[in-house]
């Protein structure tokens, strides 16, 4: 991603999941953000995606930025845990 002009909070989001591999779940997007120590601002919009499978994190971002989305309030807890091993 090109950070020039980018809203910092896209940039804060692709530096938090620089590292996930994809495609990943939900879960798996918030709990990498959670591990690399997002801060509220940024977990409060990941909270935000519907519960899906992302490809990648354009679509991660194009969720994000869809103002459909943006209007929705975050959940307060995980409606998915880990499944077991």
């Amino acid at each position: 991603m090109n950070h020039a002009g980018a809203p910092a909070h896209l940039i804060e989001i692709h530096q938090v999941l620089a590292d996930l591999r994809y495609p990943a779940e939900r879960w798996r997007v918030i709990a990498e953000a959670q591990h690399y120590g997002a801060g509220s601002a940024c977990m409060t919009r990941l909270m935000r995606l519907p519960e899906r499978t992302y490809a990648g994190i354009e679509e991660i971002t194009r969720e994000l930025l869809d103002k459909r989305g943006s209007r929705r309030d975050p959940p307060t807890t995980l409606q998915h845990q880990h499944p077991a091993a």
